[in-house]
């Protein structure tokens, strides 16, 4: 098996986490709604909190992807989404209103960290002539 094909594996793995985030994301939306008997404005503030927070780290993670840590982005980006799911799970028990906005902030966070830090190892770590394949398939 050459390094390549650890590459390529590597994005595989990488997208069960990205697809838990994305599952995550509806999953937190209903917990509010049915089991913490969100209504119209509290699912309102929850998704706009989710908002503020993704655009405020966005910045930190684009920084941490521009010095050359996207690996070290994946695994904040790991931790939070690990925080985000047992405050989900201490939700769901306790019906605590608060600790799914703290989920709902921790999910943000891991989203925008393991998607940029996903993108750019991708991005420099694919073979340039490999691109210019996928262009022309494309193109």
């Amino acid at each position: 098996m050459d390094s390549h094909y650890g590459d390529i594996m590597w994005y595989y793995i990488a997208s069960v986490p990205l697809a838990i985030i994305n599952a995550l994301d509806i999953l937190i939306n209903v917990v509010a709604v049915k089991i913490a008997g969100f209504n119209l404005h509290n699912a309102a503030s929850l998704n706009a909190l989710w908002t503020l927070v993704l655009l405020f780290s966005s910045r930190s993670a684009e920084r941490y992807s521009y010095y050359g840590f996207s690996k070290r982005s994946i695994l904040m980006g790991t931790l939070a989404l690990t925080m985000s799911t047992i405050l989900l799970y201490l939700t769901v028990l306790y019906s605590c209103t608060i600790l799914i906005y703290i989920s709902y902030g921790l999910h943000a966070i891991a989203y925008i960290y393991f998607r940029i830090g996903v993108q750019t190892e991708l991005i420099e770590n694919y073979y340039n002539y490999e691109w210019a394949v996928s262009v022309i398939r494309v193109g």
